[in-house]
């Protein structure tokens, strides 16, 4: 049996593609299961190539800019919109990441998405709605909006900070599953990818490693019955994105 990895993300981890790339480097999975769906995984590839081309755009801009700075003898202002510049380029990560890994390190690999866009799209107005953020639903607007008021008053290590303690803060995971609306879609999230997950590693048999990435609750949360206890037959090992730092 191929040996299974769950890896548990954090969808606004600006460390999130680095961290990733690491992992997937050192593990050279044959197979990677992505909580997405097929529909999902295109917008976000079409999403981070339109992300890029901006980034160029943006490096370019800064260049000539430092130098017309530099012939007048001035200093160069602050980019007051750098921090939420450097969130959005992060976005989807879970997703773009793993394909440009397969892309520039290792093209044997196949990646399969472990979700379904019915789930996703059908539930998503109200987890927004709350709060919640569930990085694999298309409509993201409305919060994505609200949270970026929030991630323009931190400083990049505050919200690092922020970030890797959501990792691990068990009581404020757990607050989020008091609400019984919000566990009975993560259960049926869960309903949902299991099977696939199941058929990944099975058509991955005999080969190396399959790494699942979703988010960290699915893995870590103790709302009884997580994905993690789901697959347990299977031997998995889990793995915080964070834990990458100490490889």
């Amino acid at each position: 049996m191929s040996v299974v990895y769950l890896l548990g993300t954090n969808h606004w981890d600006l460390k999130g593609p680095e961290r990733l790339r690491k992992f997937l480097g050192f593990v050279r999975p044959t197979a990677i299961g992505l909580e997405a769906s097929e529909e999902l995984i295109k917008l976000r590839l079409s999403d981070r190539q339109y992300i890029k081309a901006e980034m160029e755009k943006q490096k370019q801009f800064d260049k000539m800019m430092g130098g017309l700075y530099a012939a007048s003898g001035r200093e160069a202002s602050k980019d007051k919109d750098q921090m939420v510049f450097d969130f959005l380029a992060t976005q989807g990560y879970e997703i773009w990441a793993p394909y440009e890994h397969q892309q520039e390190e290792n093209p044997s690999a196949q990646i399969y998405p472990v979700h379904v866009h019915e789930v996703l799209a059908r539930r998503s107005a109200e987890v927004y709605r709350q709060g919640l953020g569930e990085e694999n639903i298309d409509d993201q607007g409305g919060f994505t909006q609200n949270f970026l008021g929030e991630v323009d008053k931190m400083d990049p290590k505050q919200l690092q900070e922020w970030v890797d303690s959501g990792y691990y803060d068990l009581e404020k995971i757990a607050e989020v599953y008091d609400d019984p609306q919000h566990l009975a879609f993560v259960r049926e999230c869960d309903d949902v990818m299991e099977p696939r997950i199941r058929s990944v590693v099975s058509q991955n048999n005999g080969g190396g490693a399959t790494v699942i990435i979703a988010g960290n609750n699915h893995f870590f949360a103790g709302y009884g019955n997580n994905l993690y206890e789901r697959l347990s037959d299977l031997s998995p090992t889990r793995v915080r994105l964070p834990e990458v730092d100490k490889f």
